[in-house]
């Protein structure tokens, strides 16, 4: 990811002190930080002081709905709070960097989407 990227963070961001929450944000890349509040997360605001660019419940990209929670629908979905327990149920799919490496390619989470096979189940 570069420093002009849009990226999105499914939630459950940092879990620890506010403050600590803010410096980790400043050390990843990305032009624009969006975050879909996770169970863990802070409120909007405090999300908003630490750093990000905007903060959602749940945001329609591309055609996907992205939220941190799975749920059962026939929309494509992508969610993360499941963490490795499932790769992917129809069209909801985990993108949790807990489940990265079982993934099977080389490139960054970023990618990894692009890159696997989408057909329907």
């Amino acid at each position: 990811m570069g420093q002009r990227d849009t990226v999105y963070h499914l939630g459950d961001f940092a879990m620890g002190k506010a403050p600590d929450a803010s410096a980790f944000l400043r050390k990843l890349n990305g032009g624009k930080n969006i975050l879909i509040r996770g169970n863990h997360d802070r409120n909007a605001r405090q999300m908003l002081e630490a750093g990000f660019n905007e903060v959602h419940e749940k945001l329609e990209w591309n055609g996907w709905m992205l939220q941190h929670h799975p749920i059962a629908t026939n929309r494509k979905l992508l969610c993360v709070h499941v963490h490795d327990k499932w790769k992917r149920i129809g069209w909801v799919i985990n993108v949790s960097v807990d489940d990265f490496y079982s993934w099977n390619t080389t490139t960054t989470p970023g990618r990894r989407l692009g890159q696997c096979d989408l057909s329907r189940n």
